[in-house]
């Protein structure tokens, strides 16, 4: 679920002060520590107000996730339009260094995913709505690769997809496994998994 109609009624003023009360607990705080009543008095609102705009904390918590993935998919949907010229490789290294960058000015959303890839039913049960929405996004990256002759036409695509998303996810949830999401590193471990499936394994004898 998401937040009900009566949110969306509130001025833009009422509602971003609301998620920044919210952004700022989840950062904070695992998603089962933080406090409803923490988020009611930063944000100014009787208790009973927040359940008039949500059904539950969970339903906020989504909310906020959700904002997260949008910004991202903008920024990555604006860099395939301004950079649509180059190559799918070079174009998925934009667009990682784009994502890292994103997390690096907004800390306390990116201490939020983090925080969630450290719980592993919680981040299931999360990330498993966005699913659809990112296979059909790299679905689209790969398509563009063949099509420009960067990826060859005799792979599956939607195996490629399904490779290239379940790789890049493995890879985060292991650096981050700790529960701290280090960034740079994630940028490095994904840069050079871009090397490995540009340049592919097989040793070069030219």
């Amino acid at each position: 679920m998401m937040p009900k109609a009566t949110f969306f009624n509130l001025s833009e003023e009422k509602r971003q002060k609301i998620i920044e009360a919210a952004v700022s607990e989840f950062a904070k705080k695992n998603y089962h520590q933080a406090s409803i009543n923490s988020i009611v008095r930063a944000a100014s609102i009787p208790k009973g107000s927040f359940y008039q705009y949500f059904g539950d904390k969970k339903d906020l918590y989504r909310h906020i996730i959700n904002l997260a993935y949008h910004k991202k998919m903008e920024i990555m949907a604006r860099l395939m339009t301004d950079k649509g010229g180059e190559s799918i490789f070079s174009l998925l290294r934009n667009m990682i260094d784009a994502g890292v960058e994103m997390a690096k000015t907004n800390p306390e959303l990116s201490q939020i995913t983090s925080r969630m890839m450290s719980d592993r039913p919680l981040y299931k049960e999360i990330m498993d709505e966005y699913e659809e929405r990112s296979f059909e996004f790299m679905k689209e990256l790969v398509n563009k690769g063949v099509a420009q002759g960067d990826i060859t036409d005799r792979i599956d695509p939607k195996l490629a997809t399904r490779f290239v998303l379940m790789a890049m996810r493995s890879i985060t949830e292991e650096v981050s496994a700790s529960g701290y999401l280090s960034l740079d590193r994630v940028s490095e471990t994904l840069h050079s998994f871009v090397d490995i499936i540009e340049n592919g394994l097989r040793r070069r004898t030219t």
